[in-house]
């Protein structure tokens, strides 16, 4: 009704039908009753007229400030012109709308355009409606958060995880500028505010890396291949002795041990590096509003001018345990040990073989009065445990977002 009423008015004023319209018996009041009772019918037409009034409104789309111009003109109709005509493409999206009108405009809805600009100069801007206040929000839009929430973990053993992205920035909000000479009707809320940034991407975990491989043990060769069945070993080769240690023999010399070293094994390899946390992406900035009223301006809120938050940085991944180092080889051996008191016999040597694993090593027994000639040997146990080899590193730990390359992504 009240839409109705302002623009019955200003439709009649402006055609200049008021005056001739009262001259000729016409009662204004009983005009006004009738919009009152018949609004909706009312309204359809003084819309229609002012769609006539409203000519060929943008001027220009060419560039990315668009212009509506006219006498009398509504927020809706250009609302919706702007609607049916903006294009998502870069090349002709519209950035910025300019309203200027000869008379008045009507805010007749609520604008809401999220980081358009926006320009409304007129000697009078009115806001009708039902008494709720009319609301113009330019504010920008949250970024989405479009990525997972944390990047790829190492996708293999000893492989580190993925870096991760950055947040999107929020939308920046558009500006807002208000030039009249009087502004009524009800009250008008603007909002402003620059769209939150959205959260950077948490780093991804390493892979464990891969745990060395053990080594192979010393093996002799078994008692049956070397014939060593007896008690007692020649100090010289003067006699035949089939059963004896001639697989042992060594030039004129029989030996009286056999070491086989076990191998070693193998180092681990290195645990997967952590991914570094993605940047948070920067909130929007506000939008720049600019409010020039002659009367009327209390009438005018500003809610929300500020800028947006930014995202939260994302966090580092976890570093990898390197693999353990694969266990050495047992080492075996195999000794004549002399049970004799005498360490100077004369032909041979009684005494038992011997057999061992470990970490070992060999002593040799000399003959006293020849201490180039070995009579028998001893193990000694270095250690039951023949150790690792050198365990993987751990991987590298992940960066905060605020260490890492990455730059917070900058709000258009």
């Amino acid at each position: 009704d009240a839409t109705a009423d302002a623009l019955l008015t200003d439709v009649l004023e402006e055609l200049k039908l008021l005056e001739l319209f009262q001259k000729q018996g016409g009662n204004s009041q009983l005009l006004k009753s009738y919009a009152r009772q018949n609004s909706s019918k009312v309204l359809a037409e003084i819309r229609r007229i002012l769609d006539k009034m409203v000519t060929e409104p943008i001027n220009s789309m060419s560039n990315q400030t668009w212009r509506f111009s006219g006498c009398a003109l509504l927020l809706s109709h250009i609302y919706n012109q702007w609607m049916t005509k903006n294009s998502s493409s870069s090349e002709h999206r519209c950035e910025e709308i300019t309203i200027e009108a000869s008379r008045v405009i009507y805010i007749d809805m609520d604008w809401i355009t999220p980081g358009l600009s926006l320009a409304l100069s007129s000697p009078r801007i009115e806001a009708v409606g039902t008494g709720i206040p009319r609301v113009i929000d330019l504010s920008g839009e949250d970024a989405k958060q479009t990525i997972p929430e944390k990047a790829n973990d190492g996708r293999d053993a000893g492989l580190s995880g993925d870096d991760g992205e950055q947040g999107a920035a929020g939308q920046s909000a558009g500006h807002l500028s208000i030039n009249c000479d009087i502004y009524l009707g009800i009250r008008l809320v603007i909002h402003a505010r620059g769209g939150n940034g959205s959260n950077g991407q948490n780093g991804g975990d390493g892979k464990p890396g891969i745990n060395g491989q053990n080594g192979r043990g010393g093996e002799l060769q078994p008692k049956e291949k070397v014939n060593q069945d007896f008690d007692f070993i020649p100090l010289r080769y003067h006699w035949n002795f089939p059963n004896s240690v001639y697989q042992y023999y060594s030039g004129k010399i029989y030996d009286t041990c056999h070491l086989v070293l076990g191998e070693p094994g193998t180092p681990g390899k290195s645990g997967g590096s952590a991914g570094s946390g993605g940047c948070g992406g920067e909130g929007g900035s506000a939008g720049e509003v600019k409010v020039k009223c002659g009367t009327g301006d209390d009438l005018i809120d500003i809610a929300q001018n500020e800028k947006g938050k930014d995202g939260t940085d994302g966090k580092p991944g976890t570093s990898a345990k390197g693999g353990e180092g694969g266990r050495n080889g047992l080492d075996s051996a195999r000794v004549f040990e002399t049970d004799s008191d005498s360490l100077d016999p004369w032909f041979w040597v009684a005494g038992k073989w011997h057999e061992a694993k470990g970490k070992l090593k060999i002593e040799r027994i000399m003959r006293k009065s020849n201490q180039s000639e070995q009579i028998g040997s001893r193990i000694i146990v270095v250690a039951e445990d023949s150790g690792r080899a050198t365990d993987g590193e751990r991987g590298e730990d992940g960066q905060d977002a605020d260490q890492s390359h990455q730059k917070k992504s900058t709000p258009k």
